[in-house]
């Protein structure tokens, strides 16, 4: 599995599922260490792959995960069974695939009615420009399809 680093998350934890997880990670043997860095907690979680990172805000009432690092699917698995992290990563890319396409959208038909206007006025040299910018496109949006299925 390759390393899940994902960050600008916001992922709510009241204080029995954080005391839920680091039960759960401890019971499975796990080392826990929590450190501070510019007002932001990070809970490191130690395993003979690695150290996988939860860097928190913390709020009055919660604790709010903003970024994860994690080397390992098992260790992924492990933290799913008290946080739905799986679940936020994966709605996050979601939206950010959904956003690349309305945009891909959007410039195909600006191109699109700007082709029509140099068709209808003979400047074929711009037309063959604006057809090559389509082509480009069409293929970003293909490929951003086929990376999502």
């Amino acid at each position: 599995m390759k390393r899940i680093h994902c960050s600008d998350l916001s992922i709510k934890l009241d204080k029995q599922q954080l005391d839920r997880l680091i039960k759960g990670v401890l019971s499975l043997n796990y080392s826990i260490f929590w450190g501070f860095d510019s007002g932001k907690m990070i809970l490191n979680i130690y395993s003979a792959l690695g150290n996988h990172t939860l860097t928190m805000m913390k709020h009055k009432t919660f604790l709010e995960i903003i970024e994860v690092d994690i080397k390992t699917e098992k260790m992924l698995q492990t933290i799913d069974q008290f946080v739905p992290i799986s679940l936020e990563i994966n709605r996050k890319k979601q939206e950010e695939r959904t956003k690349k396409e309305e945009d891909i959208y959007r410039r195909i038909d600006k191109y699109l009615l700007e082709l029509s206007d140099f068709l209808k006025s003979g400047d074929e040299k711009t037309a063959e420009q604006i057809k090559l910018k389509l082509a480009h496109l069409n293929r970003e949006l293909l490929k951003l399809k086929q990376d999502s299925s």
